[in-house]
């Protein structure tokens, strides 16, 4: 096994080195990092449904969809993400959590810190939350990877996936919520984030003899940055690849409430349908079918077809 060290703090970068690492590198990998404020959701997961898309929107907080699957974490400031890619054999337990934890826990114990596995795949000091991870399987090397609330602003990880329930349908698979901690209040001497860091990784390094370190070569810097290009940063991934669902809203005028179930299929609006028979239903069929279910589209077609009442709904049909 190697460690890689990866210089970047791009969550588009670091997310999609992931992918690079698991499809393009042959040696077993071991890597740590930390990313700038961002939601990443798990690969079978609708990802309107899992965020708080307003307060995200509103504080541009990049949302991306990685390759494994489980729930939506938050990754940025006072987070340390983690990565263990290795190679299985047919006859081993494939995706093994306790085994792919057990760094983490061992190492939180030197310094005072019980956590233990809780569930499939969460890391819990008592019954609080501190790591949630997952997995990917690609012919015969799995990703195995996490991230760690050691000293995060836990008000803004709670709001950024705070979600109104009730409001979608669809077999995507949806995230366990559960109430969360930060690391550093339980450590038995204090020590900050960047210490942290350089301490778990000395740890993994001596428990699993790790002796080769390096970084990206330009050639595979160059060709992360075009999987980013072509994959991480493009809404059809982020957004669009969720599973179909419907929505429900309300779109409320002057005098009358008009309720909306809207249909999404690859992340664009296929059927919509209301108890009102009201015109404006046919305009919003119109103008709307077949749009991707993107803030931008949906209100530039709002506001240029129309007319009247396009800042009432461009305000209200916010997915």
């Amino acid at each position: 096994m190697i460690c890689i060290h990866k210089r970047s703090t791009d969550p588009f970068f670091n997310i999609a080195a992931e992918e690079f690492v698991v499809k393009n590198i042959d040696d077993e990998v071991f890597m740590l990092w930390e990313n700038t404020d961002c939601l990443v959701v798990g690969k079978h997961q609708n990802t309107i449904a899992e965020i708080n898309f307003p307060f995200v929107n509103t504080h541009h907080i990049p949302v991306l969809r990685r390759i494994s699957g489980g729930g939506t974490v938050f990754q940025g400031s006072g987070n340390m993400n983690y990565s263990f890619v290795t190679h299985v054999r047919e006859s081993e337990n494939k995706v093994d959590f306790e085994k792919a934890t057990a760094p983490l826990v061992h190492f939180l114990k030197t310094l005072g810190v019980e956590a233990k596995l809780s569930g499939k795949s969460s890391l819990t000091i008592g019954d609080k939350k501190i790591s949630g991870n997952a997995a990917h399987l690609h012919r015969g090397t799995i990703l195995h990877h996490g991230t760690l609330l050691f000293d995060a602003n836990l008000d803004l990880v709670n709001e950024s996936i705070h979600v109104v329930h009730g409001k979608y349908s669809s077999k995507a698979i949806a995230s366990n919520r559960a109430e969360i901690t930060n690391v550093r209040p339980f450590l038995r001497n204090d020590m900050d984030l960047t210490t942290f860091v350089n301490r778990f990784e000395a740890f993994v390094k001596q428990e699993m003899g790790i002796v080769d370190e390096r970084t990206f070569t330009s050639d595979e810097h160059d060709r992360i940055a075009q999987l980013v290009n072509e994959k991480y940063q493009l809404w059809e991934w982020n957004y669009g690849y969720s599973p179909d669902y419907s929505y429900f809203t309300e779109l409320k005028l002057l005098s009358e409430v008009i309720p909306l179930q809207i249909f999404i299929t690859k992340g664009r609006i296929v059927k919509i349908e209301s108890t009102d028979q009201s015109h404006l239903i046919e305009e919003l069929k119109r103008h709307l079918l077949g749009l991707p279910v993107e803030k931008n589209h949906l209100e530039s077609a709002l506001l240029k077809n129309i007319s009247g009442i396009h800042p009432i709904f461009a305000n209200q049909l916010a997915l």
